[in-house]
């Protein structure tokens, strides 16, 4: 914006009381009349964060997903344990693993079809783990991963960059019970 002279933008600065710069507003969908202010850090950061808050996404700083994307949060701690279980405590953690499940979908009933692909999922995932190819989750985030070497439109990386953080999840740590049994 050029602050000197007679410039289109002279009725923009007057609307807005731009006096120093840069100034960067948010103008909700369709309402340019009342704009927020963004009063944050000057770096890319804290304006990621600000617009995410803003429109409801989770981008870092580079445009990809955070890495918090397409999880449950609220069941990561039980399928933990799950993953990281002998088979036979497996069978038995199985269950809570149902159970906390349940509960998230009657917590969030209503959110809209987005749980419930969520829920699908980790159900699948978990599944694998009981009944086998127990080395699925290794060998789909191998997929996932040669996919986004690929050229791929931005909506279906973001698709996958939600399933590798899932995949993350369900992924035992090397030293852990898994890997005792030859289930790899």
């Amino acid at each position: 914006i050029n602050v000197d002279g007679d410039e289109p933008c002279d009725w923009i600065k007057s609307k807005f009381e731009i006096t120093e710069y840069p100034k960067v507003f948010y103008f909700p969908f369709g309402n340019i009349e009342d704009p927020e202010i963004y009063e944050g850090d000057l770096n890319m950061q804290g304006f990621v964060q600000f617009v995410n808050n803003k429109v409801g996404l989770f981008r870092t700083v580079d445009g990809s997903v955070d890495k918090s994307v397409g999880t449950l949060p609220e069941v990561t701690d039980i399928i933990r344990k799950f993953v990281n279980s002998k088979l036979e405590d497996r069978y038995k953690i199985m269950k809570k693993v149902i159970a906390a499940l349940k509960e998230v979908d009657k917590t969030r009933v209503g959110e809209d079809k987005v749980i419930i692909d969520k829920l699908t999922y980790y159900v699948k995932i978990a599944n694998t783990f009981v009944n086998g190819p127990y080395d699925f989750v290794f060998k789909e985030k191998e997929r996932l991963e040669k996919l986004l070497d690929t050229r791929i439109p931005n909506d279906t990386r973001d698709l996958i960059d939600k399933k590798l953080n899932v995949l993350e999840i369900f992924t035992p740590d090397p030293d852990s019970a898994f890997f005792e049994e030859g289930d790899e």
